[in-house]
């Protein structure tokens, strides 16, 4: 934790507020995919994990 001191030193005008306000666009995404994620069913969770190993393969 001590190593991390320093490095805000240099970021004075750092605020966390500011910095989930800039990243909102960014978060809505990702909970948009994280909600359509927990939406698939077993068999076309199934469908993707093959693809993806298929895919991997051709490589």
């Amino acid at each position: 934790m001590n190593q991390l001191k320093p490095k805000l030193v240099n970021y004075p005008d750092w605020d966390r507020k500011e910095q989930i306000k800039r990243n909102r666009s960014a978060l809505a995404i990702l909970e948009q995919r994280r909600q359509k994620r927990s939406q698939i069913t077993d068999e076309q969770d199934q469908e993707i994990s093959q693809f993806l190993l298929n895919f991997r393969q051709c490589d």
